[in-house]
Order: structure tokens, then sequence, then C-alpha cells
């Protein structure tokens, strides 16, 4: 099975520069069929953006995923930028990649690396959505997602 896309995800300036000095490290979004357990799986790529231009952008992997029921009441800005009564919070936490001069290439390995370490994926993956799919596995549990 091919990897994804990366998941692109634009930013208000605000959010992303916040991103950009470490400060911020989950994006709230609206769940819905672009935002969601399946298009959200953990280990996919990211690439953040400061709006649509390709000027700004950063790039990482997704370290968890889950959804939160009363998103007005628990995240700060989330009436900034929807309405109260919207619905439920997909919560994209991501590891962005660390700035330096190696390639890209090695920046993936090095974010999958530190996810294996940290237990957010699955060693036995086979196919880059970060579990196994095993019902019983020692490490992911049952499937996660």
């Amino acid at each position: 099975m091919p990897a994804k896309k990366p998941l692109f995800i634009p930013l208000k300036a605000k959010f992303f520069d916040a991103f950009e000095r470490g400060e911020k490290d989950t994006e709230y979004r609206l769940r819905g069929p672009r935002w969601n357990a399946e298009t959200c799986r953990i280990g996919r790529r990211v690439v953040l953006s400061r709006g649509y231009g390709k000027q700004r952008r950063l790039t990482g992997v997704i370290a968890s995923f889950h959804y939160d029921t009363l998103p007005a009441r628990n995240i700060p800005s989330w009436t900034e930028c929807y309405d109260q009564r919207a619905g439920d919070a997909a919560c994209i936490r991501i590891a962005l990649d660390q700035r330096t001069t190696r390639g890209t290439l090695e920046l993936a390995r090095d974010a999958t690396d530190n996810l294996l370490k940290n237990g957010a994926l699955c060693p036995n993956d086979t196919d880059g959505d970060g579990d196994c799919g095993r019902p019983l596995c020692p490490v992911c549990g049952t499937n996660p997602l």
C-alpha cells in the first residue's frame, strides 16, 4: 500500500507562528470528512502552511490524535475559529521536524524513530498507519484508531 500524501494544514498566521516558536503542538479542527481518525493517522506526514502560500511551511508527523466532545469548554481558542455549537474537535498533535541542513528523508526517519521509541507507533506496522492491525498486539493493543 503506497504511503498517503502528507496532510496539508493551512493555518492563520498567529497559530502558525506559535507552532514555529514551539508554543503550540496541537492543531484543532472541526471533526468531519477531512479531519477524522482515518485521515489523521498517527505517523502520517503533515505540512503546516502559514495561510495558503508556499513561503512559510513547517513539516512533521502526526504524533497523536483524539476527539474532544466539548471543545468550546476545553480549547481556549475554539470559539475564535468556530461557532460555540459547531461540534466535536479533531485534536491533532504534531511532532515537527527539526530544522537542519539534513535532507527530508533523514528528518522523516528521525521523527519515525522517535515515535517508535515513545510507543506512538507499533514496530510491527507494515502499512505505515501507525499500528499493526492485530487485535491483541502487545505493543499497540487493540487497534487504537
